[in-house]
C-alpha cells in the first residue's frame, strides 16, 4: 500500500513524527491516535485495512517514538491540540477520528472541546477517566512496578506487556507474543515520555461531559481486558448520546492484534456507512 515516508510536523512546543497511508484515497481521512507508551508502528495491520478505503493518518505522540520528549507534564488536552495541529498540516478540515487507550481519552478530548473537525469516533480499550472509571485488579498495576535495574529489558518488558493481552492468547500463542515484545524493543520509549503521558492519563476525566459529544460513536472493547476492564466501554456506551458498543470476545487491551481482524472488519462497515 502506498504510504508517506515518516514526515515531521512543528505543532506549538513538539515536533511530531507522522505518516499518511493511502494518501490520495478519496474516503473520508481517518485519524489514528495511539495509547500510552504506543508508537505508530504498533499498529500494524489493522491501520492498512482501515487505509484500503481511505487517506489514514498514524503518529507518534509527543513523548514517544520519533516525536520530540518536551519536558513538561503533559495533558490530555495539549494531546487533542497536536491531533488537531497534524489534521491542519494535512489540510484536514474534517476526518473520522480513532482512539486507543490513552489514544481514546485524546478522541473524546476531541469529540467535545474540536467536535466541528469530526465526522464519526470510534473509542477503543477507553474509559472516560476519574474516579468512576473501573479499574484493574492490583496484579495489573504491578506489572508497571518492574525496574529495569532489577531485571534485563526483555524480562522487564515480559512482566509488564501481558496486561496488553490475556493469559490464555498468551499460551496459544507464544511466536506471536515474543514478536510483540521485539517490537516492544525496537521502539524508541523514553522514560520520561512514558512518565509524561502517564500524568495525562491519571490528570483526565471527561465524565461528566460525555453528553456532548455530537459525532456518531461506536465503542470497541475486548471483554478479556484486564488494564481497561470492558466495564468501562459499559459507561461509555451508556453516556454518550448516538452510541453502540462491540465487544469482541475473549480478546485483550490489544484487541486489534489478538482478533483475527474482527475489529477492522467492523470499523470499515461503521465508517462505510
Amino acid at each position: 500500500m502506498k504510504a508517506t515516508d515518516v514526515l515531521y510536523a512543528e505543532c506549538d512546543d513538539v515536533i511530531l513524527a507522522y505518516r499518511v497511508l493511502n494518501p490520495d484515497g478519496s474516503g473520508m481521512p481517518l485519524v489514528m491516535i495511539q495509547g500510552w507508551s504506543g508508537v505508530k508502528e504498533d499498529w500494524g495491520p489493522f491501520a492498512e485495512a482501515l487505509a484500503q478505503d481511505r487517506p489514514v493518518l498514524i503518529y507518534d505522540n509527543r513523548g514517544m517514538g520519533e516525536s520530540g520528549v518536551p519536558a513538561m507534564p503533559y495533558t490530555i488536552e495539549m494531546m487533542a491540540l497536536d491531533a488537531v495541529s497534524l489534521m491542519d498540516r494535512l489540510g484536514w478540515h474534517k476526518a473520522h477520528v480513532l482512539g486507543i487507550s490513552m489514544g481514546g481519552m485524546i478522541a473524546q478530548q476531541l469529540a467535545v472541546a474540536h467536535g466541528e473537525r469530526l465526522q464519526k469516533l470510534v473509542l477503543g480499550c477507553t474509559g472516560h477517566g476519574g474516579g468512576d472509571q473501573i479499574q484493574p485488579e492490583a496484579e495489573v498495576l504491578e506489572a508497571f512496578q518492574y525496574r529495569s535495574r532489577e531485571r534485563d529489558l526483555r524480562e522487564m518488558l515480559r512482566g509488564m506487556l501481558w496486561v496488553n493481552y490475556t493469559r490464555a492468547w498468551i499460551e496459544a500463542n507464544p511466536t506471536l507474543w515474543e514478536a510483540a515484545i521485539d517490537r516492544a524493543m525496537a521502539a524508541k520509549r523514553p522514560r520520561h515520555g512514558f512518565l509524561n503521558q502517564m500524568n495525562a492519563v491519571l490528570t483526565f476525566d471527561l465524565a461528566s461531559r460525555l453528553g456532548e459529544i455530537d459525532a456518531e460513536t461506536l465503542v470497541v472493547h475486548g471483554t478479556g481486558d484486564v488494564l481497561i476492564p470492558f466495564a468501562n466501554a459499559r459507561l461509555l456506551e451508556a453516556a454518550i448520546p448516538n452510541s453502540r458498543l462491540h465487544a469482541l470476545e475473549n480478546a485483550g487491551h490489544v484487541f486489534w492484534q489478538m482478533d483475527d481482524g474482527d475489529s477492522a472488519r467492523v470499523v470499515r462497515d461503521f465508517l462505510a456507512h
